[in-house]
């Protein structure tokens, strides 16, 4: 009976204490002398001492929790959103809007709502003076009231019903499913010297059949010998074939190669024929089947042949201390083969140049959530003799690099 205005919202939490809080300081008393016979409603569960003091004024009723707010807000002319902090879509207001009650907010309040527009919709004011004069216009101007009401009440229907709703929701799923959707695989192709076998490595990258769009990016690492007229017989609208005028090493050839692609998967592929590039498709599958964003093909998952002692307990020690730094079991942090989903580099930079990009690019991996796929695959070495060309003080970098990762990084 008389008029009455409404605030609500769940009282325990700070935004609508604060904000009630200020409408009862700085703009109900402006109200009341202007209307005696103001009623102003707080109706919400878990309201906190500083607001429950107002109850004893016989013109603030706090309501607590209350089984229906559709009857509160209906029985009250004007909804008040007066928050001074918080952020995002106020509900509060698109209810009293769907229920035809006009509402006075602050900018903060009404920000999250773009379709608001002061005067047409809705009334807004940040001052307490002009808070008050807003309130009070529409409890006075019916003409203005109806108008606010009304518009308030199209825009819900025109944005925010529930089949409005659903159709943004699906819009922006649909949206992420394309974004995700795997149309492309990128196969980087690091080369040093490699005339003996990366001939054999394409023809088997060439016949490879993925069921997606292929593209082979080979980067010549400053060859000396014909590396790069092996490559050139290949060529095809497929093929990428990027040189550096000097040797940078294998780092710098595979962040160069990542740089140029433009796949949704990228794959990284020796040209030693070490690896057997019939795998890939099988490792390929979990980061298609969205399973994953990081597959590596591990050589100690399997029993594979061992040359040299060294190279294996070099590599067992580093993925040890990758697995215990960082919190994940790795079994071969220095596999050629890691494939990964093209998200993962919008979160992390390559900075090696030489072997200890394998280091690196295990551990900002896992320090930056992901976690790592590890299947078996097949392993053919190679001697020193035969061109491989990693060595023991790679290791030393390897071991400094994860180090610098976890601790200074």
């Amino acid at each position: 009976k008389g008029p009455s205005i409404i605030f609500r919202g769940i009282m325990s939490f700070k935004p609508n204490i604060d904000g009630c809080l200020w409408f009862l300081k700085n703009v109900f008393p402006l109200l009341k002398t202007e209307i005696k016979n103001l009623k102003f409603f707080i109706v919400g569960p878990n309201p906190p001492k500083e607001v429950l003091k107002y109850k004893n004024n016989n013109d603030v009723i706090i309501t607590g929790y209350v089984e229906d707010i559709r009857e509160y807000i209906v029985g009250c002319d004007v909804n008040i959103s007066s928050l001074v902090s918080g952020s995002g879509i106020k509900n509060k207001i698109l209810e009293a809007s769907a229920l035809g009650v006009p509402t006075v907010a602050t900018s903060i309040a009404a920000e999250g709502i773009p379709e608001l527009k002061d005067n047409e919709n809705i009334l807004i004011a940040d001052d307490p003076q002009e808070f008050a004069k807003k309130v009070i216009s529409l409890l006075n101007n019916k003409e203005l009231y109806k108008t606010i009401s009304n518009n308030a009440r199209k825009l819900v229907e025109e944005n925010y019903t529930w089949e409005k709703q659903a159709k943004k929701f699906f819009e922006i799923f649909d949206k992420l499913i394309e974004e995700y959707k795997t149309k492309k695989v990128s196969i980087i192709v690091p080369a040093y010297n490699e005339e003996k076998t990366i001939g054999n490595v394409l023809e088997k990258l060439n016949s490879l059949d993925f069921g997606l769009e292929k593209e082979i990016i080979v980067v010549d690492d400053g060859s000396t010998d014909t590396t790069r007229f092996v490559v050139e017989k290949f060529k095809n609208d497929s093929l990428k074939i990027i040189s550096h005028g000097m040797n940078q090493g294998k780092g710098a050839a595979i962040k160069t190669g990542i740089q140029n692609s433009t796949g949704d998967i990228i794959a990284i592929q020796d040209a030693d024929l070490e690896y057997d590039p019939h795998e890939l498709k099988t490792l390929m599958q979990p980061i298609i089947d969205k399973k994953t964003f990081v597959v590596y093909g591990s050589r100690f998952l399997k029993k594979n042949p061992c040359i040299y002692k060294s190279y294996y307990l070099g590599n067992k020690f580093l993925s040890f201390l990758v697995s215990f730094l960082f919190g994940q079991k790795i079994t071969d942090s220095y596999t050629c083969y890691k494939l990964f989903h093209k998200k993962v580099f919008e979160r992390i930079d390559i900075e090696s140049q030489r072997f200890e990009f394998e280091a690196e690019i295990t551990c900002k991996i896992l320090k930056n959530g992901f976690k790592i796929l590890e299947l078996p695959i097949s392993y053919n070495p190679r001697s020193i003799q035969q061109g491989k060309k990693i060595k023991f003080k790679d290791a030393i970098i390897g071991v400094l690099t994860i180090l610098k990762i976890k601790f200074w990084s």
